[in-house]
């Protein structure tokens, strides 16, 4: 099976921005320019994706035809490489953590006939907690 290359020879069409309404919402001119630039690459992006997407799903014998599906869908792509943000490396040792408490917490319940076990349940219950309440804190607030 092979893969059919997808070119684009189409442009992208021109946006054009009045610079008046940015300098009266009080933009510096390094302002506007970075927005310019931003508003270019972003609406010359979606233009390529889209038009790959319609590309892709295009019937054969047919012209290709670029809906609103495939902009919505380009868009969605696109948002979802915005998104990504890393986690914190404190989390995965705050996740291992509870893991580990979480065994400790299991072993003393099955052991609470016997002092250590006891121990052993309470610690784990309750560190186990709080690893977990300040782990969702942090993460919901970011």
């Amino acid at each position: 099976m092979t893969k059919k290359k997808i070119t684009i020879d189409d442009l992208p069409p021109e946006i054009n921005i009045k610079e008046a309404d940015l300098l009266s919402a009080k933009y510096t001119p390094s302002g506007i320019k970075r927005y310019k630039q931003t508003i270019e690459s972003y609406a010359e992006l979606l233009f390529v994706k889209a038009t790959l997407l319609g590309e892709k799903t295009k019937i054969e014998g047919y012209d290709r035809e670029v809906t609103e599906l495939h902009v919505r869908d380009a868009t969605i792509e696109m948002t979802k490489s915005l998104d990504r943000s890393e986690k914190p490396t404190w989390t995965v040792f705050c996740q291992a953590g509870e893991y580990l408490c979480t065994g400790c917490a299991g072993a003393g319940a099955s052991n609470l006939d016997s002092k250590w076990g006891q121990i052993a349940f309470g610690f784990g219950l309750f560190i186990g907690i709080i690893l977990f309440v300040t782990r969702m804190t942090k993460i919901n607030k970011s």
